[in-house]
């Protein structure tokens, strides 16, 4: 039985540690900052000290909900702490025009080895953070009338049509981007509601959801204001807001335009997104046998057996496709394997096999 010992240590950011496995997008919200052993080589049977650091980047506050790490010699995912449950789970936001970095957490765990192995064995580790975050999305529409928008310069027209009538407007700082599509809603002969079509895209390192598996983030009507967002016109009850591969989606928001308002009329507006986030990261050791210190690989002989192996024995960890596998690997390379272990939604065995020169 694998025995690991869990200490929790939770401070505000300042403290930096090796260099970052996850790679990570400009904008963000709750980063895995570090993830690695304090060793690169162990002896079987020895035992090993695992970092991790997450750290809010983003403009809001974020949570914390789940903390899992697999692979390697580990059997399934096992959680951080070991308890699943994580203490203050709640990391501040960033202020950039204060100079203040986002709030970090710190966990290290020690984790046992296998207690022999025959040879010289790199393992690779994964490590996965769920949290809860939002994304706000403030703007000012401008409706004009017909015969306003004819005094207006051609640059002046196709700046407005580019951006549906959206003179303003700024997205938080977090792993989703909004963006009007254009079009002429903000052309108005009279009063009336009219609808504004938005692209939502996903530009973190990671995968929004709502539910496990579903790709989605839901709009939040109890904290917007000066519009009513949804799926599309059949689906004016449905909040959610389904982002194909994890990547874009679109949504409409309706607005109600005043009679008699002369040449053109401005509406401000704010959007709220709530959703779950999940970023991955990864880090591999080498265990050498027992007492022999540093040795060569052997290389390894072909053998007939009636048996799949497990990703953990071909040095890997499950992810859902090749493309996540190359950006948890990189700048190494990775390569998709079957086995009896990696299934749906995760059914991709991933080995990063490191480039020789």
């Amino acid at each position: 039985m694998i025995l690991l010992f869990l200490i929790l240590i939770v401070f505000i950011s300042g403290c930096g540690q090796q260099q970052t496995i996850q790679p990570n997008s400009v904008t963000d919200g709750i980063i895995i900052k570090d993830f690695s052993f304090d060793q690169s080589e162990v002896y079987a049977g020895d035992y090993v000290k695992l970092n991790l650091e997450v750290q809010n980047v983003g403009e809001v506050k974020g949570k914390l909900t789940e903390i899992s790490i697999y692979g390697g010699w580990l059997t399934g995912r096992q959680p951080i702490p070991e308890d699943g449950i994580i203490d203050k789970p709640d990391l501040e936001p960033a202020n950039p025009s204060a100079k203040f970095e986002g709030e970090s957490k710190y966990f290290w765990q020690k984790i046992n080895p296998p207690p022999e192995v025959q040879s010289s064995t790199n393992y690779q580790f994964g490590v996965r953070v769920k949290y809860d975050y939002q994304t706000e999305y403030i703007g000012t529409v401008r409706f004009v009338n017909p015969t306003y928008l004819d005094t207006l310069s051609k640059q002046q027209k196709d700046s407005l049509i580019v951006s549906n009538g959206i003179i303003t407007s700024s997205v938080s700082n977090g792993p989703l981007n909004v963006n009007p599509i254009s079009g002429r809603s903000f052309i108005v002969e009279s009063s009336s509601d009219r609808l504004i079509k938005f692209g939502i895209k996903n530009v973190g390192s990671g995968y929004p959801y709502i539910s496990e598996g579903d790709y989605s983030v839901k709009i939040d009507d109890s904290k917007s204001i000066g519009a009513t967002c949804y799926k599309d016109e059949e689906n004016k009850n449905i909040k959610e807001i389904k982002l194909s591969r994890g990547e874009t989606g679109t949504f409409i928001c309706s607005f109600s335009v005043p009679s008699g308002f002369g040449n053109y009329v401005d509406k401000s507006f704010k959007i709220i997104f709530s959703y779950s986030y999940y970023t991955d990261g990864s880090t591999s050791i080498t265990v050498n046998p027992s007492g022999l210190g540093t040795t060569v690989p052997s290389v390894s002989t072909s053998t007939t057996t009636t048996t799949t192996p497990t990703c953990a024995e071909l040095g890997g960890f499950c992810t859902r496709n090749t493309y996540q596998c190359n950006t948890l690997c990189a700048p190494d390379t990775g390569t998709c394997r079957s086995t009896v272990d990696c299934e749906i939604p995760e059914p991709c065995c991933c080995i990063c096999e490191t480039s020789t020169t």
